[in-house]
């Protein structure tokens, strides 16, 4: 990253933090570990990265983006996932769908980040069949 792109990282650990995540999945690509790294450090998770969110698995046919969230659905841990502006509108519309849900404007909205926003997506923890609840959309600015 560059400083700007460090500090920015840098910035958001702790708001992500804050949402108490038990695993932090990264794209394999340089910029996405990068992003993650102050949150591994602050919160003492170890990073896994794979492909199967990475712009180029996406863009090469090879990604799994529906398995990628079918475990983090059935799993129901709270996870930071780390891609790329092409691959964020297929996992959130995917999140969307596995949950009985459909991609509407807010959710739409919630997957055109700019650089150093996140977004949260927020399942119940009692009702597997509510779907996304809320999402919050998260800036530095």
């Amino acid at each position: 990253l560059m400083y700007r792109g460090s500090d920015q990282a840098a910035g958001i650990a702790a708001g992500i933090a804050a949402f108490g995540p038990g695993k932090i999945i990264s794209s394999t690509a340089a910029r996405c570990l990068a992003t993650v790294a102050p949150l591994a450090a602050l919160t003492g998770l170890i990073v896994k990265a794979t492909d199967n969110i990475s712009q180029d698995a996406l863009e090469g046919g090879t990604s799994d983006i529906p398995g990628i969230v079918a475990r983090r659905l059935k799993k129901r841990v709270t996870a930071v996932l780390c891609s790329h502006g092409p691959v964020l509108p297929r996992l959130i519309s995917q999140f969307a769908a596995q949950s009985g849900g459909e991609m509407d404007a807010t959710l739409r909205a919630a997957s055109s980040l700019d650089t150093g926003d996140f977004t949260v997506l927020h399942f119940s923890t009692t009702n597997r069949a509510a779907g996304i609840v809320a999402v919050e959309t998260h800036s530095l600015a």
